[in-house]
């Protein structure tokens, strides 16, 4: 059976998080709370949790300096962070402490037991965490893409949008939507093209700028790989 430890200095939060998740349902057979991460600390250093659900911003300290010390000192615990910080610097420190998962306040039980199945999961098989944002990723960047695609979208502007690392977003948006976040872009930007070609109202020239591309020549040859024909011999089919 695995032990838990809630941290967090709002007693309440840390109480609902200890009462009113079926812990049971993830093999941990004991749960502790600690309001700081002092009182924290020493919990790791006496029981072992091998789950540790922490705030971050904490008036004697935060949980971003709990993990530190944690892997500082070769403990493995898997941490899932729950804070009201959405910041992509926090997010990105947390994933570089290899945490399991980044959730925002205000709590969501179901997001929380999500991360604490993924970490249980990871805790069984003995494999390193996999981090985990508190929203699915990949769809999220995917439906951002489809609404902005027309814009200058770059990899750096996605990441910050979802808290994440670009090396790392690029990872998960390839596993889990089968490309790359630049096809997937320039495929939203063709479906998004055809759209406007089977209308008379814009030249191909036009299309291709409306559309996020700078150079006609590149948005015809994008498109020609899509679809198979040239933006003129679309249009005249459509």
């Amino acid at each position: 059976m695995i032990k838990a430890l809630v941290v967090d200095d709002d007693i309440p939060t840390a109480e609902v998080i200890r009462v009113k998740i079926n812990w049971a349902a993830f093999s941990v057979s004991e749960v502790k709370c600690a309001y700081n991460i002092h009182d924290a600390w020493n919990i790791i250093l006496a029981d072992g949790p091998r789950l540790i659900l922490c705030d971050i911003e904490m008036p004697k300290g935060s949980g971003l300096e709990l993990i530190r010390r944690a892997r500082e000192n070769d403990i493995g615990a898997k941490f899932i962070f729950i804070t009201c910080h959405a910041d992509f610097t926090y997010a990105t420190q947390a994933l570089d402490f290899e945490a399991s998962a980044y959730i925002t306040k205000p709590l969501n039980l179901p997001k929380i037991e999500e991360a604490i199945a993924r970490a249980v999961k990871a805790i069984k098989r003995g494999n390193p965490s996999v981090f985990a944002y508190d929203d699915p990723v990949a769809q999220k960047i995917a439906a951002y893409i489809d609404e902005h695609c027309a814009e200058n979208i770059t990899r750096d502007e996605l990441a910050a949008h979802v808290f994440l690392s670009p090396n790392h977003l690029s990872k998960v948006f390839k596993e889990k939507m089968g490309c790359a976040m630049a096809d997937y872009i320039n495929g939203a930007r063709v479906a998004k093209a055809k759209e406007l070609l089977a209308l008379p109202l814009y030249s191909v020239a036009e299309v291709a700028a409306r559309v996020g591309f700078d150079n006609t020549a590149y948005f015809s040859t994008v498109f020609r790989k899509a679809t198979g024909q040239s933006p003129r011999k679309y249009r005249q089919n459509a």
